[in-house]
């Protein structure tokens, strides 16, 4: 960038501190419950909810998922903001599973089980999705590969459940029939939980991120958030060939999103022209006159009907072409 300018789009990038804070009670508050719910169900296994359901084989496996966020989190390198909300969903299906055997919900309501496979795999991938949302996959393979994480998990635990019943807890009553319509539920809660995270969730996940602080001319320090080019860049802007005159460019460039414009010659780029460098040839030249018929030119000779203008990639011949390329 010219001068080291950060544009006012940048500048103005804020994560509201009450939202993280909020984000914080609601792990903590997840984390206690599911502490107290499984530790009910282990204090309690004489209870009619209990019974045959193995509860204290299923604690650990269901206590394991606290751990799964803060781990990888600190294997990443302890990307800031904490991922509170991805932590919040992946344990919320071990919750609502053990309040619901808690509650005695699965021996008095015959849809519970259907209800919460559905439910849970909405908030199980949902948090994976948001966690593939902090990498730079591109949209279609974030769903698609947290939508495989959660097709996985439920491959995977209705294997426990099944392996739990073959050592004796006769409480499951699991039939084919029943190992199917869960598969089912489970999977299109999946993909139901990656399209709403894919939605919703962005700016859950992005937070206030690191902080890059920038000279702003003038004595003038601007903090911005440190975003990964990807989510920032100029994905369709226009390039100039080197022998086309300054008009162009200017034309180019007048009314744009964007201020820079990549110079080429034979299709490889040789240099780079910004809308601050138009304006400084401008306000070079000496006199009050001589500025506003610089400005006069510019404008006229764009109008002229001889005048070649740039062009896009669906054109053909010299001209502006598309390129990705960051601002």
């Amino acid at each position: 960038m010219h001068d080291g300018c950060v544009p006012d789009a940048l500048d103005e990038i804020t994560w509201p501190r009450t939202t993280e804070r909020l984000q914080q009670r609601v792990v903590w508050g997840v984390r206690l419950a599911l502490v107290v719910a499984v530790g009910f169900s282990v204090a309690f296994p004489g209870l009619p909810q209990f019974e045959g359901k193995g509860m204290a084989f299923r604690a650990p496996f269901y206590l394991l998922p606290m751990a799964v966020v803060p781990v990888v989190w600190r294997w990443r390198g302890r990307r800031s903001p904490y991922p509170y909300l991805v932590d919040a969903l992946i344990i919320s299906p071990f919750l609502v599973d053990t309040l619901g055997n808690a509650l005695n919900f699965y021996e008095s309501f015959s849809r519970t089980d259907d209800v919460l496979h559905f439910l849970n795999w909405v908030l199980l991938v949902a948090g994976i999705t948001l966690a593939l949302l902090r990498t730079t996959l591109p949209p279609l393979a974030v769903w698609t590969l947290g939508y495989g994480i959660g097709g996985l998990a439920i491959i995977w635990w209705e294997a426990a459940e099944w392996l739990v019943q073959e050592l004796g807890t006769a409480g499951l009553g699991l039939t084919y029939g029943d190992t199917i319509g869960d598969l089912l539920l489970s999977s299109t809660g999946g993909a139901v939980g990656a399209a709403l995270a894919l939605r919703f969730g962005r700016d859950f996940v992005r937070g206030p991120g690191p902080r890059l602080h920038v000279e702003a001319g003038a004595g003038e320090t601007r903090t911005v958030r440190n975003e990964p080019l990807s989510a920032i860049m100029t994905t369709a802007i226009v390039s100039i060939d080197r022998d086309q005159p300054l008009s162009e460019a200017y034309q180019a460039l007048r009314g744009a999103s964007y201020h820079h414009i990549p110079v080429l010659e034979n299709d490889r780029p040789v240099g780079m022209l910004s809308s601050t460098d138009i304006l400084r040839l401008v306000y070079d030249v000496e006199g009050s006159d001589d500025k506003m018929l610089t400005y006069a030119r510019l404008s006229v000779h764009h109008r002229r009907r001889d005048v070649r203008r740039p062009r896009h990639a669906d054109g053909g011949g010299h001209g502006a072409r598309r390129r990705r390329v960051a601002r």
